[in-house]
């Protein structure tokens, strides 16, 4: 069985949680529709409920990987966010666009840090610890804070 982020997992105690981040190859740290966050050993998880079977990009760990702003590819999600009223959170669900090797992907994940002008983004469905996409606030998309 493969966790990833974004998952609902089954835990014992027979509660559902959705995986935030891998804390390290062995541990997680998952959240639910309340905000409450807490940790939890692999060897908890009893199975997966639903949520994504693979990332985008490559299951590769310990790295910080820096979007750029390209006025070509982020000109429209730039002016859409000029108008929002929701401010990211913690737990936002977003999206984002990254020219990986030249072709324009498109990057879902949840922001677990938000630094000045920045949102720290797991990879939806990244499977290892400390893979992280630095995002500039200005190019994601769009975001909900908890949905299925």
């Amino acid at each position: 069985m493969v966790v990833r982020a974004g998952q609902d997992v089954l835990i014992k105690g027979y509660e559902v949680w959705r995986v935030y981040y891998f804390r390290n190859p062995t541990s997680l740290v998952l959240f639910n529709r309340k905000g409450e966050v807490r940790s939890c050993s692999l060897r908890n998880v009893i199975a997966i409920v639903r949520g994504p079977t693979e990332c985008e990009t490559e299951d590769y760990g310990d790295m910080m990987i820096r979007v750029n702003i390209d006025l070509e590819i982020h000109r429209e999600s730039i002016a859409l966010n000029r108008l929002r009223l929701v401010p990211l959170s913690y737990f936002s669900r977003v999206k984002f666009k990254y020219l990986l090797e030249g072709s324009l992907i498109e990057i879902r994940g949840v922001v677990i840090d938000i630094r000045s002008g920045f949102a720290i983004v797991i990879e939806w469905g990244c499977g290892v610890a400390h893979r992280y996409w630095e995002v500039p606030l200005s190019v994601v998309e769009d975001w909900v804070y908890f949905s299925d």
